[in-house]
């Protein structure tokens, strides 16, 4: 069964781009599952417990599930409750980073310079993707449409995934200023699909022309649904950089922060833990190594005064 059975059509939320100063923004009403805070198990509220946050990279109910048994191991670890809070965007996230709301969250590599450079999170783990702890985006059309390369899409619909995503758009704002373009200039309207899948499913419908998204997600809904080759194109992608890291708010205890890095480090010693690291599709956690981050961090001025 494709996995956009699981997705059904009316399904995502596409928000015309502000990146224009005084752009009203306008909504086209395509799903209804947006990611709203989940609590992963009951507990005390005067218990010791963990918080993990998760932005909907992928679209929430998939986001959740890819994640829930390796929380669940954390949680059989840790000895502390786990509770999960799953929010629509990776400001949310970075938000609760900051003022201390949730302890863990796995953000997005921007998101990830970003908390760097104000200096509210600490390094947990970043995965090893296809024997790489990088990833890049992709530049993906309809495989039924004229499209190319990046040239042919000038003027043109675009799906951005979230203002704050490095593959979802800072990639490609970066690939347009080596233009001498911008995104307001170059594309006739472009929007927020606020998920990668989105995104995809968004090029494949027809909504969009084309899109940016994470190739290492992309590589993952490929190889789950094989089928999806005959709908999409890649006709491009960008400058790698280091792969979406598990952070820490940094008013959690450092023991604690250290406790959870290492049972993310130990998974790939044990069958259960491979067994874990296959489900989230990735070959192993290691330490973070924030030069390969410079890129991001290089073109963090594209995002303008709203950073």
């Amino acid at each position: 069964m494709r996995i956009w059975a699981f997705i059904i059509p009316i399904l995502f939320i596409l928000m015309i781009s502000g990146c224009q100063q005084g752009v009203e923004q306008a909504k086209i009403t395509l799903y209804t599952d947006k990611a709203e805070a989940f609590q992963y198990k009951e507990s005390d509220p005067h218990q010791e417990k963990i918080t993990v946050a998760l932005a909907s990279v992928i679209s929430p109910k998939a986001s959740l599930s890819k994640y829930d048994y390796l929380l669940e191991y954390m949680e059989s670890q840790i000895g502390e409750k786990v509770e999960i809070v799953q929010r629509q965007t990776y400001q949310e996230v970075d938000s609760m980073l900051k003022t201390g709301e949730v302890d863990f969250a796995f953000i997005c590599s921007l998101s990830y310079v970003i908390g760097l450079e104000k200096g509210y999170i600490v390094d947990v783990a970043a995965p090893v993707v296809n024997g790489k702890p990088l990833y890049h985006s992709y530049t993906i059309v309809n495989q039924n449409s004229p499209f190319e390369a990046l040239d042919d899409l000038k003027g043109k619909r675009f799906a951005y995934t979230d203002p704050y995503s490095y593959t979802g758009r800072l990639s490609m704002l970066s690939q347009l200023e080596k233009r001498g373009e911008t995104s307001e200039k170059y594309f006739g309207k472009t929007y927020f699909t606020y998920s990668h899948d989105y995104s995809v499913k968004a090029v494949e419908l027809g909504i969009v022309d084309g899109a940016t998204v994470d190739g290492a997600m992309f590589d993952q809904l490929l190889a789950t649904d094989p089928e999806l080759s005959t709908q999409i194109r890649i006709i491009g992608t960008g400058e790698e950089a280091g792969t979406p890291p598990i952070v820490a708010s940094k008013k959690v205890d450092l023991q604690k922060v250290d406790k959870f890095s290492s049972i993310l480090f130990e998974l790939q010693s044990h069958a259960e833990g491979r067994e874990l690291l296959k489900e989230l599709g990735v070959d192993r956690y290691v330490p973070i190594n924030q030069q390969d981050y410079q890129v991001i961090k290089r073109d963090l001025y594209l995002l303008g005064e709203g950073l």
